[in-house]
């Protein structure tokens, strides 16, 4: 084979892998697939990414950015929140409508419910309890709230005015695990609950673009682009520095790497 063929195999090959690796301080970044503006992402426990854009189609994607199942709403609605960890059943919560949809593994809905109870005033974050009802934060009341969705009944009424500065707050998250509730305030931080409703602490931070857990640690992605580490039950916490060139609104963790995700494309990070 002459030098020149051999060059221009080379080229080709250099030019093809920079397209899809790019090589960033300690980490290695793939790019996966383009995604049409992400509102919300969560991660299941077998690590599947559920990706909702803005016109409210739901993904599920595996670790190589593959398209594993997908729904398509019938109206143009921007889902709030997903909640996925359950791995069986999938929350999708719509805060413009008040509405929520329950999915089976398959994204095949199995309950659309728009909840009227006269209790609950206006819905600003849902997620899926442990036992399969649901967790609301009441932004007319400022309240956390269990709630059956089968028969209409709140279960557990935890009011957070004392917790909470009228006005001051922006709650659109709660989610539950290993058995506390995290209520996350983009303004002051985490209130942290036990799943009795019971008030436990404060975890303080502000300027974060999202969160995430993965066992017994939080994952917080500030605004200047670090990942911050803490554990959930020691005081401990580690602090990353993010591939740069790249604006990150969601970084999720899993065992063996990162989703990260930018206003329009999933990426695979992994420590090089």
């Amino acid at each position: 084979m002459s030098k020149k063929k051999l060059f221009f195999i080379f080229l080709y090959f250099f030019v093809f892998c920079f397209d899809i690796f790019s090589q960033n301080n300690e980490f290695l970044v793939q790019y996966l697939a383009e995604i049409n503006q992400i509102q919300s992402v969560s991660i299941d426990k077998n690590e599947h990414l559920f990706v909702g854009d803005i016109e409210g189609n739901l993904k599920k994607y595996d670790k190589n950015g593959q398209i594993l199942l997908e729904y398509s709403p019938q109206k143009i609605a921007t889902i709030s929140y997903i909640d996925a960890w359950a791995s069986l059943q999938i929350l999708a919560f719509y805060q413009d409508w008040q509405e929520f949809i329950l999915f089976d593994r398959f994204l095949n809905p199995k309950q659309t419910e728009k909840i009227n109870n006269e209790k609950i005033g206006f819905m600003s974050a849902m997620c899926l309890s442990a036992d399969g009802m649901l967790w609301i934060f009441d932004q007319n009341d400022m309240s956390l709230k269990k709630y059956n969705q089968i028969t209409e009944q709140i279960l557990i009424y935890t009011p957070l005015d004392l917790l909470l500065e009228p006005k001051e707050y922006d709650i659109k998250i709660i989610k539950e695990y290993q058995n506390f509730i995290f209520v996350i305030d983009k303004k002051s931080g985490i209130l942290v609950f036990d799943n009795l409703g019971n008030f436990k602490r404060k975890i303080n931070i502000s300027d974060f673009q999202s969160i995430s857990f993965l066992d017994d640690s939080i994952y917080i992605l500030s605004n200047n682009q670090t990942l911050q580490i803490s554990s959930l039950y020691k005081d401990e916490n580690m602090s990353i520095n993010l591939p740069k060139n790249y604006h990150w609104n969601y970084i999720i963790p899993t065992k063996k790497g990162y989703f990260g995700l930018t206003n329009q494309k999933l990426y695979w990070i992994e420590l090089n």
